[in-house]
């Protein structure tokens, strides 16, 4: 199973407002086709950074960095660094992050004659 539709299942099951499982599964198709068009628009090894927190809806924790590197790689992008850049907490004071994602587009690769 994938794991953007893994936390959605999660969502399903959760006692909250029902339209945040969609919204979840929602973003993340979004952020995809974002993807597709930042790859189109960037030359070969060309770089991409976002800055993005990871967030927490009735008690399911939702990994968004984790989720978008993943959305990233279908797109064609490689991760290429992670870094911290603060910590925040959840109403439930549970610790989340927010992190800088640096992605490259994928480089050529060189054909020897």
């Amino acid at each position: 199973m994938k794991p953007v539709e893994r936390v959605g299942l999660a969502l399903d099951k959760a006692e909250g407002d029902r339209r945040i499982p969609q919204l979840v599964r929602g973003y993340f198709s979004d952020m995809f086709e974002m993807f597709v068009s930042v790859y189109k628009a960037l030359r070969r090894g060309g770089r991409f950074v976002l800055d993005i927190g990871d967030s927490k809806f009735y008690g399911v924790h939702v990994p968004t960095d984790m989720l978008l590197a993943e959305v990233a790689a279908k797109a064609g992008f490689k991760l290429e660094t992670t870094r911290l850049l603060a910590r925040r907490y959840s109403y439930d004071r549970t610790e989340l992050r927010q992190v800088e994602l640096v992605f490259q587009k994928a480089r050529a690769k060189k054909v020897r004659v």
